[in-house]
Protein backbone atom coordinates (compact mmCIF):
# COMPACT_ATOMS: atom_id res chain seq x y z
CA UNK A 1 0.00 0.00 0.00
CA UNK A 2 0.98 3.24 -0.77
CA UNK A 3 1.95 5.70 2.09
CA UNK A 4 -0.68 7.79 3.21
CA UNK A 5 0.05 11.26 4.29
CA UNK A 6 -0.90 12.17 7.51
CA UNK A 7 -1.56 15.48 7.77
CA UNK A 8 -4.39 15.23 4.55
CA UNK A 9 -5.97 12.14 5.30
CA UNK A 10 -9.41 12.03 6.51
CA UNK A 11 -10.59 10.02 9.35
CA UNK A 12 -12.24 7.62 6.67
CA UNK A 13 -9.21 6.15 5.01
CA UNK A 14 -7.06 5.53 8.34
CA UNK A 15 -10.13 3.72 9.30
CA UNK A 16 -10.42 1.68 6.22
CA UNK A 17 -6.45 1.48 5.85
CA UNK A 18 -6.45 -0.29 9.41
CA UNK A 19 -9.36 -2.30 8.72
CA UNK A 20 -7.90 -3.58 5.59
CA UNK A 21 -4.80 -4.55 7.54
CA UNK A 22 -2.24 -1.51 6.90
CA UNK A 23 -0.73 -0.74 10.99
CA UNK A 24 1.83 1.24 8.57
CA UNK A 25 -0.17 4.30 8.48
CA UNK A 26 -0.37 4.38 13.01
CA UNK A 27 3.48 4.95 12.80
CA UNK A 28 2.15 7.87 10.15
CA UNK A 29 -0.37 9.73 12.51
CA UNK A 30 2.37 9.04 15.58
CA UNK A 31 4.59 10.95 14.46
CA UNK A 32 2.63 13.62 12.08
CA UNK A 33 0.84 14.41 15.31
CA UNK A 34 2.91 13.88 18.14
CA UNK A 35 4.62 17.28 18.41
CA UNK A 36 1.26 19.39 18.29
CA UNK A 37 -0.33 17.22 20.98
CA UNK A 38 2.88 17.49 23.13
CA UNK A 39 2.99 21.07 22.59
CA UNK A 40 -0.50 21.33 23.16
CA UNK A 41 -1.01 19.46 26.29
CA UNK A 42 1.95 20.75 27.90
CA UNK A 43 0.10 24.32 27.77
CA UNK A 44 -2.91 22.79 29.06
CA UNK A 45 -1.81 20.37 32.10
CA UNK A 46 1.01 20.76 34.77
CA UNK A 47 2.49 17.27 34.00
CA UNK A 48 6.03 15.90 33.37
CA UNK A 49 6.89 15.35 29.48
CA UNK A 50 7.01 11.81 30.06
CA UNK A 51 3.01 12.03 31.49
CA UNK A 52 2.40 14.11 28.22
CA UNK A 53 3.99 11.41 26.17
CA UNK A 54 2.46 8.81 27.97
CA UNK A 55 -0.66 10.03 27.39
CA UNK A 56 0.00 10.50 23.42
CA UNK A 57 1.65 6.73 23.36
CA UNK A 58 -1.65 5.72 25.05
CA UNK A 59 -4.36 7.36 22.94
CA UNK A 60 -2.41 6.34 19.28
CA UNK A 61 -2.82 2.94 20.64
CA UNK A 62 -6.48 3.11 22.03
CA UNK A 63 -7.62 4.61 18.58
CA UNK A 64 -5.79 1.64 17.00
CA UNK A 65 -7.59 -1.22 19.14
CA UNK A 66 -11.12 0.32 18.91
CA UNK A 67 -10.53 0.20 14.67
CA UNK A 68 -9.00 -2.97 14.36
CA UNK A 69 -11.52 -4.55 17.33
CA UNK A 70 -14.58 -2.96 15.55
CA UNK A 71 -15.65 -0.46 17.88
CA UNK A 72 -14.62 2.79 16.14
CA UNK A 73 -16.26 2.52 12.85
CA UNK A 74 -16.44 6.17 11.68
CA UNK A 75 -15.36 9.62 13.08
CA UNK A 76 -17.12 12.88 12.72
CA UNK A 77 -14.23 14.56 13.84
CA UNK A 78 -10.54 14.72 12.32
CA UNK A 79 -8.05 11.84 13.19
CA UNK A 80 -6.08 14.62 15.16
CA UNK A 81 -8.68 15.49 16.86
CA UNK A 82 -9.82 12.36 18.50
CA UNK A 83 -6.00 11.21 19.64
CA UNK A 84 -6.34 14.33 20.79
CA UNK A 85 -9.45 14.19 22.82
CA UNK A 86 -8.07 10.37 24.37
CA UNK A 87 -5.14 11.86 25.00
CA UNK A 88 -7.02 14.47 27.25
CA UNK A 89 -8.93 12.17 28.54
CA UNK A 90 -6.12 10.21 29.96
CA UNK A 91 -4.17 13.12 31.29
CA UNK A 92 -7.87 14.36 33.15
CA UNK A 93 -8.21 10.59 34.62
CA UNK A 94 -4.38 10.62 35.68
CA UNK A 95 -3.69 14.19 36.91
CA UNK A 96 -7.01 14.97 38.62
CA UNK A 97 -5.28 17.47 40.85
CA UNK A 98 -3.86 20.09 37.40
CA UNK A 99 -4.18 23.56 37.86
CA UNK A 100 -5.65 24.76 35.00
CA UNK A 101 -6.46 24.15 30.94
CA UNK A 102 -6.61 26.79 28.46
CA UNK A 103 -9.31 26.40 26.21
CA UNK A 104 -8.49 27.72 22.79
CA UNK A 105 -8.19 26.03 18.76
CA UNK A 106 -9.96 23.44 16.88
CA UNK A 107 -9.24 20.60 19.41
CA UNK A 108 -10.32 22.17 22.39
CA UNK A 109 -13.56 23.21 20.72
CA UNK A 110 -14.44 19.72 19.63
CA UNK A 111 -13.41 18.41 22.72
CA UNK A 112 -16.06 20.35 24.60
CA UNK A 113 -19.00 20.21 22.42
CA UNK A 114 -18.73 16.99 20.00
CA UNK A 115 -20.65 14.75 21.52
CA UNK A 116 -18.81 11.53 19.95
CA UNK A 117 -15.71 13.32 22.12
CA UNK A 118 -17.46 14.07 25.15
CA UNK A 119 -19.07 10.53 25.37
CA UNK A 120 -16.08 9.06 25.01
CA UNK A 121 -14.74 7.25 28.02
CA UNK A 122 -11.58 5.98 28.59
CA UNK A 123 -12.17 2.24 29.33
CA UNK A 124 -10.04 0.49 32.01
CA UNK A 125 -10.17 -3.20 30.89
CA UNK A 126 -8.54 -2.23 27.08
CA UNK A 127 -4.95 -3.03 28.48
CA UNK A 128 -6.47 -6.07 30.89
CA UNK A 129 -4.58 -8.69 28.97
CA UNK A 130 -1.78 -7.06 28.58
CA UNK A 131 -1.38 -6.37 32.32
CA UNK A 132 -2.37 -9.60 33.27
CA UNK A 133 0.53 -11.44 30.87
CA UNK A 134 3.25 -8.61 31.75
CA UNK A 135 2.71 -9.57 35.81
CA UNK A 136 3.34 -13.55 35.00
CA UNK A 137 6.31 -12.33 32.97
CA UNK A 138 7.61 -10.75 35.33
CA UNK A 139 6.79 -13.19 38.08
CA UNK A 140 8.49 -15.76 36.18
CA UNK A 141 12.01 -13.23 36.03
CA UNK A 142 14.51 -13.52 39.03
CA UNK A 143 14.17 -11.44 42.02
CA UNK A 144 17.20 -9.20 41.08
CA UNK A 145 16.11 -8.62 37.35
CA UNK A 146 12.28 -8.02 38.51
CA UNK A 147 13.60 -5.78 41.19
CA UNK A 148 16.07 -3.74 39.15
CA UNK A 149 13.34 -3.78 36.40
CA UNK A 150 10.21 -2.40 38.72
CA UNK A 151 13.18 0.71 39.95
CA UNK A 152 14.13 1.76 36.59
CA UNK A 153 10.69 1.37 34.50
CA UNK A 154 7.98 1.79 37.57
CA UNK A 155 10.01 4.12 39.78
CA UNK A 156 11.79 5.69 36.96
CA UNK A 157 15.35 5.43 39.22
CA UNK A 158 18.06 6.82 36.65
CA UNK A 159 21.07 4.80 36.20
CA UNK A 160 23.14 6.71 38.60
CA UNK A 161 20.61 5.84 41.55
CA UNK A 162 20.75 2.24 40.49
CA UNK A 163 24.56 2.01 40.63
CA UNK A 164 24.58 3.29 44.04
CA UNK A 165 21.72 1.02 45.31
CA UNK A 166 22.64 -2.33 44.10
CA UNK A 167 26.33 -1.10 44.16
CA UNK A 168 27.56 -2.30 40.62
CA UNK A 169 31.35 -1.60 38.94
CA UNK A 170 29.46 0.67 36.67
CA UNK A 171 27.01 2.34 34.71
CA UNK A 172 27.83 0.00 31.88
CA UNK A 173 27.50 -2.89 34.26
CA UNK A 174 23.83 -1.44 35.54
CA UNK A 175 22.77 -0.97 31.68
CA UNK A 176 24.14 -4.32 30.61
CA UNK A 177 22.10 -5.78 33.21
CA UNK A 178 18.50 -4.43 32.28
CA UNK A 179 19.43 -5.10 28.92
CA UNK A 180 19.66 -8.46 30.18
CA UNK A 181 16.64 -8.59 32.36
CA UNK A 182 14.48 -6.64 29.13
CA UNK A 183 15.50 -9.73 26.83
CA UNK A 184 14.31 -12.00 29.25
CA UNK A 185 11.19 -10.53 29.98
CA UNK A 186 10.46 -10.15 26.25
CA UNK A 187 11.46 -13.87 25.43
CA UNK A 188 8.68 -15.22 28.32
CA UNK A 189 6.55 -12.83 27.18
CA UNK A 190 6.82 -14.16 23.44
CA UNK A 191 6.69 -17.76 24.81
CA UNK A 192 3.16 -16.91 27.01
CA UNK A 193 1.69 -15.61 23.58
CA UNK A 194 2.66 -18.96 21.83
CA UNK A 195 0.53 -20.82 24.42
Amino acid sequence: MEKLDAFNVNAAEVIAALRAGHPGIMENLYDAHRAAFLGWASKRFYSTPSDIEDAWQEAVAVFYKQVVSGQLTALKCSVKTFLFAVGYKWLLKNHRKMKRIWWRGEEDEALATDPQLTAFSFDDDLWEEERLLLIAAMEALSPQCKELLVDRHYHERTIQELLDTYEYASKNAVTATLSSCLSKLKLIIKEKTKK
